[in-house]
């Protein structure tokens, strides 16, 4: 059963987990972090550095995207989630960086062509109460 935690809780766990190895890392499949309505998991946690990488699963309250039901046809997402996805690309790209080696530190979506495309990094639709977009990793990865 995954356990919610908050901001602060969330910097307790990842100050335990600095310096540990990967095997450490399997400890956040069970947590939810919350933050302003905003929640996140991850689905795989990276066991080790050759392994694929860790996929982490976002959801937005409508407040957050400020996305009204009324205002957009839910059967016609790609226009939203290609915007979206190539929000997240722009915004990983700025705070990710290479560290030690391989693909270490790295944040990132695929990076998004000219055309807008239905995309599999983000799935917009209505959660429970009409309110959630959900981002998510790619099915490829």
């Amino acid at each position: 059963m995954k356990e919610s935690i908050d901001l602060t809780d969330t910097r307790k766990i990842t100050s335990r987990l600095d310096g540990k190895g990967y095997g450490a890392y399997k400890v956040l499949r069970d947590i939810i972090f919350e933050y302003n309505g905003v929640r996140a998991w991850f689905t795989r946690a990276q066991g080790d550095p050759y392994a694929p990488p860790s996929w982490l699963v976002v959801v937005l309250p409508r407040d957050f995207h400020g996305v009204e039901t009324g205002e957009f046809p839910w059967r016609h997402t790609q226009p939203l989630t290609d915007t979206i996805h190539r929000i997240l690309y722009r915004e990983a790209k700025k705070k990710s960086w290479r560290c030690g080696t391989g693909n270490s530190c790295l944040i990132t979506v695929p990076k998004p062509s000219p055309a807008i495309l239905p995309r599999s990094s983000v799935e917009a639709g209505r959660g429970g109460d009409n309110s959630t977009n959900k981002c998510r990793p790619p099915s490829y990865w």
